[in-house]
């Protein structure tokens, strides 16, 4: 419809947070042109930007500086008009006479124009000239499992890949796959169960398949069907954050909490569920388990928000503890419970 109506093309373009301003010279990024300040990841993505080959015409330098010089700042209002620089992921390039200025309020911004130098050059060639960008969408986020041990240098790679398609966000499913010192057992039992569900091609979906009740998808690709060590963890969290990733670890409750299960079976809100998924929420244990694994998880990720899943919540209501109870008010009360148990610790739920 939009594509029919040019007007309302014209519009869209025109809400577009892009704004740019460049000349027919220009000058090469070669390996000559020095990388100054920013991050050491910044500075990897920027030299990505560099020509293979060395050029007598070249940028002598590319200066990253976060927070806005004020000089490029004001030649952005006077270019652009009053645009507004409040935005913490916009930020602006500068290619001027013998080098190229990237600024942002943030790492992230930083991160973004280091990105947005390898894609406005062609062989290393940048134009001189002026560029400002600021996102239309404040949430852009990726959500995946944790990656199997062999697999972290791919890992670290789809980071980066997300990082240059200027995601701000990842949230990374925990369940069974992080080591847990206080609860071995849930590992142990993590890597006994995925090993039952990998034995050939579409088990998990026969064993969903096979009961007389729905029962949750298994996620046993999570982490390899195996587990990371805490550290090891840590060490994908510091990657991410020193890319300007924010991670939402994700903690599956209530429902989806077969990694909780298979090794504590008598909290099962299914008693004769021999792959019991949901637990129960009137009793107490529930939360003693779940609430150590929380405190590990925080502990490992130091997050702002941690994801509490909730999603294929099928069994409900049917042990001797809270038969009789409603759906809505066994689901609200487990979800407020564990809000509550989160903002002590200054951790916000999704």
């Amino acid at each position: 419809t939009i594509a029919g109506d040019r007007a309302a093309l014209d519009i869209m373009m025109d809400k577009m947070n892009r704004y740019e301003s460049w000349e027919a010279e220009g000058a090469y990024l070669t390996p000559d042109t020095r990388m100054e300040g920013g991050s050491e990841a910044v500075r990897e993505f920027a030299a990505q930007a560099r020509s293979r080959e060395r050029k007598p015409n070249f940028f002598q330098a590319v200066r990253f500086i976060q927070g806005w010089d004020e000089r490029v700042a004001d030649r952005i209002k006077r270019q652009f008009g009053d645009v507004g620089l409040d935005d913490e992921d916009g930020y602006a390039i500068e290619a001027g006479a013998e080098e190229v200025i990237v600024c942002a309020p943030s790492l992230r911004g930083l991160v973004y124009g280091a990105c947005t130098l390898r894609q406005l050059g062609e062989d290393g060639f940048l134009r001189r000239g002026l560029v400002y960008n600021a996102p239309l969408c404040s949430f852009r986020g990726l959500k995946v499992y944790l990656p199997a041990a062999e697999e972290i240098g791919f890992f670290k790679a789809f980071v980066d890949m997300a990082c240059y398609y200027r995601y701000n966000r990842i949230i990374l499913e925990v369940g069974g796959a992080m080591e847990y010192k206080r609860h071995p057992e849930i590992n142990e039992g993590w890597v006994a169960y995925c090993e039952e569900m990998r034995e050939y091609s579409g088990k998990t979906l026969d064993i969903q398949r096979s009961f007389n009740w729905a029962k949750n998808s298994i996620h046993c690709e999570n982490g390899g069907g195996k587990w990371l060590s805490q550290e090891t963890v840590r060490d994908l969290v510091a990657y991410c954050k020193a890319r300007g990733l924010e991670v939402i670890p994700e903690v599956p409750c209530l429902s989806h909490s077969d990694y909780m299960l298979i090794r504590h079976p008598e909290l099962a809100e299914r008693q004769d569920d021999p792959y019991p998924d949901t637990y129960c929420p009137s009793n107490p244990a529930s939360y003693d388990l779940l609430f150590d694994i929380l405190d590990e998880v925080a502990d490992v990720f130091e997050p702002e928000v941690i994801h509490i899943g909730h999603d294929e919540y099928y069994s409900i209501g049917l042990c001797d503890r809270c038969r009789g109870r409603s759906a809505p008010e066994l689901y609200a009360e487990d979800i407020a419970r564990i809000h509550r148990y989160l903002a002590g610790k200054g951790i916000r739920t999704m």
